[in-house]
């Protein structure tokens, strides 16, 4: 099969898949739209709930009838990541992007590398794997920094509704109300938990393990042994909030302090992309040795290895750096 062929089909299928992610997203929106709907009408366009909103188990996610096109050892692992990343990204897209991806990466690797039909199938479908894994990863990072930035507002709002007199579980029923998401919704999720008759220390450590950070597991530990043992817990979550706050000043002033680090890093990983761009646009035939030579497969190849290698050790000095 000549190349032509091969790039045609993939421009048709790029297409036919670009038109049903259009579809899926239109989709959502429109879900997300009945949503604001059905809440508007649950508050009587009042922002205080007038209507009773049923409450799910928490983490369930709303595409559990995509969850069989995944392999199926991959399945537990997969869903995990996304009930802890709630509805930043859905299934039926990711489902969309993977076989876009795996296309994509195929295509270059024939064209660029030469590869035999087993090894251009082979890096299609590790594209076609990693790539939303990637995505959910991105997503789930996300989440987090926001829920980072949230929870110590969160458990000072608690300190203060314990000190007002209410009881705990009214306390964090009050934390999901009042505070947005992702906090608020994984409070919300905590809350429907102990309302359909798990015990408070179920509930609380199923949410540790959904959110899975360090900061929730200190605060999950403290109510539970605070219920176990007795104490003052308005003092112990004042100073737990204290900590957290602390925590994330040093980690802002950490992401200032290497910010400069990262911007270099994002630029030299650029700059061979965006010096080939020019060279494309400028002078066309200089670049066809690449292609057109066997051995310009193989110095594209050290260059990509190079360049992954040299992201992959900045990436690790980051991560060290803000830890």
């Amino acid at each position: 099969m000549s190349i032509q062929v091969i790039f045609s089909l993939t421009v048709m299928f790029f297409i036919i898949s670009a038109v049903a992610l259009l579809a899926t997203s239109a989709a959502d929106m429109r879900r997300a739209a009945t949503q604001k709907r059905l809440q508007t009408l649950r508050t009587g366009g009042t922002g205080r709930q007038v209507i009773a909103e049923p409450e799910r188990g928490g983490g369930q996610i709303s595409s559990d009838q995509y969850i069989a096109l995944v392999p199926k050892h991959l399945r537990p692992d997969f869903k995990r990541m996304l009930e802890s990343a709630g509805h930043a990204i859905s299934l039926p897209k990711l489902l969309i992007v993977a076989p876009i991806a795996g296309a994509l990466v195929a295509v270059f690797c024939q064209i660029f590398f030469h590869l035999s039909l087993f090894g251009t199938v082979i890096s299609g479908v590790l594209a076609g794997i990693l790539v939303p894994f990637q995505m959910v990863r991105m997503a789930l990072g996300k989440l987090k920094r926001q829920f980072l930035g949230q929870f110590p507002d969160a458990v000072d709002l608690i300190v203060r509704a314990i000190r007002a007199g209410l009881p705990i579980s009214a306390a964090l029923d009050a934390v999901g109300k009042e505070m947005s998401d992702p906090t608020g919704k994984e409070f919300r999720l905590l809350v429907a938990d102990m309302k359909i008759g798990m015990t408070f220390e179920e509930a609380m450590r199923r949410a540790a393990g959904r959110v899975n950070l360090l900061e929730f597991s200190f605060f999950t530990a403290s109510l539970i042994l605070q219920r176990e043992t007795g104490g003052n817990l308005a003092e112990t979550l004042e100073t737990l909030g204290s900590v957290l706050r602390r925590r994330q000043e040093m980690l802002l002033k950490t992401n200032t302090l290497t910010s400069e680090a990262r911007t270099s890093a994002y630029v030299m990983a650029a700059l061979p992309f965006f010096v080939a761009g020019v060279l494309f646009v400028v002078s066309p035939g200089y670049l066809n040795v690449y292609v057109t030579d066997p051995r310009g497969s193989y110095v594209l190849g050290a260059a990509l290895a190079s360049l992954l290698c040299g992201i992959g050790i900045m990436q690790i000095m980051l991560s060290r750096a803000t830890k």
